[in-house]
């Protein structure tokens, strides 16, 4: 992998993990009021998931085989859930909409990561 595409991969996941912990974690502990619809699982997922990223991150940067298959968990489990809250949105309107603009973005730079990742693996 190269060191440019390597560091890119690192900054994004980053990027995306550090403020999903810091939001999560003051929202569970009740720092964070909001009056849109706060779906308690989804702040569950979203803070442990980004921990994980962390973790995904430091392989990474190692360049470690396991890159492509740990970057390929975060992804598919980010469009999973974004693909139930677009089902719940669509069936109850129950989500907020910043939470299905977030897990899409989240996705995508993860989609981007993923690409990366794979660019200089074969």
């Amino acid at each position: 992998m190269k060191k440019y595409t390597l560091k890119l991969s690192v900054f994004l996941s980053l990027l995306i993990a550090i403020p999903s912990i810091i939001e999560g974690i003051s929202v569970i502990l009740g720092h964070r009021k909001s009056d849109e619809i706060v779906l308690l699982w989804l702040v569950f997922y979203n803070v442990g998931m980004a921990i994980f990223s962390l973790a995904v991150a430091f392989f990474i940067w190692k360049n470690s085989t396991l890159r492509i298959q740990l970057t390929s968990v975060v992804l598919i489990g980010n469009i999973l859930v974004l693909f139930i809250l677009l089902f719940i949105f669509f069936t109850s309107a129950h989500v907020a909409t910043k939470s299905i603009f977030a897990m899409g973005m989240r996705s995508a730079v993860w989609l981007l990561i993923y690409f990366l990742v794979r660019k200089k693996s074969y």
